[in-house]
């Protein structure tokens, strides 16, 4: 029978462990009531029926797999052979999520569902958790996320449509055309959402949704404080609603920064509250440009790729955030197995697609660039991170000569090295004014 209404939830397990897949459903049963999920397992198979066919059908219907892990399970032929494979193969097609839950001790390392973070937290066994009910709600708000997740991805349209002809895709490209050209101000010529950096723009076109743009170099840089001016001035001259995952720094020094770069303040100033009566009013007039505004901040130090994920969906699906931004990605939660940076940067590159918004993530490059008499970087010095050289959309490295020359003629200025751009395909380097003292980012006027 197909299950039909809601998220649809398939229980894979060993008989043996079938209290397991009731507990389950008992602690679900809220949101199975209310429609929002509807489950199948093999004790719904009526008198008469072909039990494989019907096995079959609704395990490649659903759209969450949960496994129920035991040894029992593991032992199974069937469990391990067929619906596991199953499960396996619509899971690293992005049709299905695959949940496992271990519900009793056993050594699943070798096992295809190895590299999926289990529940409950840490793969502890329920069996072995002091009290089990509460073993089982860090298994359902787990679950929870997993739903939260397909239901976003079953609201948002697009990819899921399948073939559309090539006149809805004509229609969409000249209304966006359209729209560019009717479009006031300086970002006119712009199809993307402005950086606020106009030369940069116009290079790059802007950020375009579903693009992933990197942005990387060496410490001290300034990507940090790049990455907080294209947010800032999303929200406050683009009008648009910000999320930021600040992974290196926490949310009180990313506030100082920002207002010393808005109302042009020394930073200093602000980490020590050495306030002079002449800058309260600046102070005073940057928390007013700020104030209310819908920029969301998760400084959370710990984050695995999955959590970032599953966070920028409810995100985007709770605030309707239109960029994001993952500062920096070298300070990922690395303890997971399949933690690497190829697995990070081609999730935040599929992520961008799925959520068609722009993503910019910053990193740091190898110190290899600093060997070299032109230490300007270039994709090689990328190092663990070389992936980002295929995964971008946009690459962007920053360099300043001055950390390198102090009597170096571009004083005071920084160049922002296109090196790969999908979107307008040009490349190139742009100069900009910044300010470390005041952490600030201005437009390059060349006399």
């Amino acid at each position: 029978m197909e299950i039909s209404s809601g998220v649809s939830i398939f229980y894979s397990y060993s008989h043996k462990d079938e209290r397991f897949c009731e507990t389950l459903r008992a602690h679900l049963s809220v949101l199975e009531r209310k429609e929002v999920i509807s489950s199948w397992y093999d004790r719904k198979i009526k008198p008469g029926q072909l039990w494989q066919r019907e096995i079959d059908t609704n395990i490649k219907r659903a759209d969450i797999i949960v496994l129920l892990v035991s040894a029992d399970f593991v032992a199974s032929d069937y469990c391990y052979q067929e619906e596991l494979q199953i499960a396996m193969e619509r899971h690293e097609a992005n049709q299905a999520i695959v949940v496992p839950v271990v519900v009793r001790p056993v050594d699943f390392s070798e096992t295809p569902f190895s590299k999926i973070q289990a529940l409950p937290k840490d793969a502890y066994p329920i069996t072995k958790w002091n009290d089990e009910d509460e073993a089982w709600i860090n298994v359902v708000e787990g679950i929870k996320s997993a739903i939260n997740e397909v239901r976003f991805l079953k609201k948002r349209g697009g990819s899921d449509e399948g073939f559309r002809s090539i006149n809805h895709y004509l229609v969409r490209e000249l209304d966006s055309l359209e729209g560019a050209f009717e479009a006031d101000g300086s970002n006119a010529t712009n199809r993307g959402l402005s950086t606020g950096l106009f030369d940069l723009d116009r290079v790059t076109d802007g950020l375009h949704k579903s693009d992933f743009i990197a942005i990387a170099g060496r410490p001290g840089m300034g990507k940090t404080d790049l990455a907080l001016k294209i947010a800032c001035n999303a929200v406050i001259a683009e009008k648009k609603s910000v999320g930021y995952f600040s992974l290196n720094l926490p949310v009180d020094r990313l506030m100082r920064k920002m207002l010393s770069a808005l109302g042009r303040l020394p930073v200093h100033k602000l980490f020590r509250g050495d306030l002079e009566e002449d800058d309260w009013p600046r102070l005073t007039s940057a928390v007013s440009l700020l104030k209310d505004l819908p920029l969301y901040i998760d400084d959370n130090i710990s984050l695995s790729i999955d959590e970032l994920r599953n966070r920028a969906i409810k995100t985007k699906e709770d605030k309707n955030v239109e960029l994001i931004i993952v500062d920096s990605l070298q300070h990922m939660d690395f303890n997971s197995e399949h933690a690497t940076p190829e697995s990070i940067s081609k999730v935040i590159s599929r992520l961008a697609r799925e959520l068609k918004i722009p993503i910019i993530a910053t990193t740091t490059i190898s110190r290899d660039v600093e060997g070299r008499p032109n230490k300007r970087p270039l994709t090689r010095d990328l190092g663990a991170w070389r992936c980002l050289e295929e995964d971008a959309d946009t690459m962007i490295f920053v360099y300043r000569d001055e950390v390198y020359n102090e009597d170096s003629v571009d004083n005071g200025v920084t160049e922002l090295i296109v090196a790969k751009n999908s979107s307008a395909s040009s490349i190139g380097t742009v100069k900009v004014f910044y300010t470390p003292g005041t952490c600030s980012f201005d437009n390059f006027l060349d006399d």
